[in-house]
């Protein structure tokens, strides 16, 4: 889940090339410290624009390490910001803040799944393409719509676009309704029960089900 943001580069190579009055040592010091300097650059404005410290690693040849003097003559220096997991981690935290808190369920039943694989900690989901959250309660449709008492109304729908107005250019970030990618024991019971007691036809009962099993949910992409 290395980004790439529209108006700065995140993955940046410096390549040695031969020639010039300088020895191939002397070369490699002096490309290590521009490399270095220009790092520690990029670094600042990323975390400026995440509002947070953001790790870097960084890879002489393909291999990780933090001592840059460690490249020779036409070796390749990269650093890479992981900065999905910041997008992840910052939805995460809003979504454990936001909407009621009487009972704590409401912002402790969260389903955050990273390609489809259950995961409870943002770093957790560098490398992958998408991540969902979803509300794993019954009533999370009531609170979202605001119904019957029921409020504050659109928290998912907030999060995700608090979240996309900061992180646009790093994430396609959006509000909508799917089912969760794992267990979730009050919901099924729920959805199970309201759409058993419904008439009508076997299918229809399947659909309704299906549906009660639609809770709000934020889909990321990267």
């Amino acid at each position: 889940m290395a980004a790439r943001v529209k108006i700065q580069v995140f993955d940046r190579s410096f390549f040695f090339e031969g020639g010039g009055i300088f020895s191939p040592e002397a070369r490699a010091e002096a490309f290590a410290v521009m490399a270095k300097t220009t790092f520690e650059e990029i670094d600042q404005e990323n975390d400026a624009a995440v509002g947070r410290d953001v790790k870097y690693r960084t890879f002489v040849d393909g291999r990780e390490t933090t001592n840059l003097r460690e490249a020779k003559d036409k070796s390749v220096i990269v650093a890479r910001w992981e900065l999905g997991a910041e997008v992840v981690a910052y939805i995460w935290d809003l979504l454990h803040k936001a909407g009621p808190r009487l009972s704590g369920d409401y912002r402790a039943l969260i389903g955050m799944y990273a390609d489809g694989v259950g995961i409870t900690d943002p770093d957790d989901a560098i490398g992958a393409r998408e991540v969902l959250f979803v509300s794993l309660v019954p009533y999370a449709r009531k609170i979202e719509r605001g119904q019957g008492g029921y409020s504050p109304g659109h928290v998912y729908q907030a999060v995700a676009a608090m979240a996309n107005a900061r992180f646009s250019n790093i994430a396609k970030i959006k509000f909508t309704f799917a089912e969760p990618e794992g267990p979730a024991p009050e919901l099924t019971a729920w959805a199970t029960r309201n759409a058993a007691a419904s008439e009508g036809h076997p299918h229809k009962r399947r659909a309704r089900l299906t549906k009660n099993l639609r809770n709000p949910a934020i889909l990321v992409f990267f």
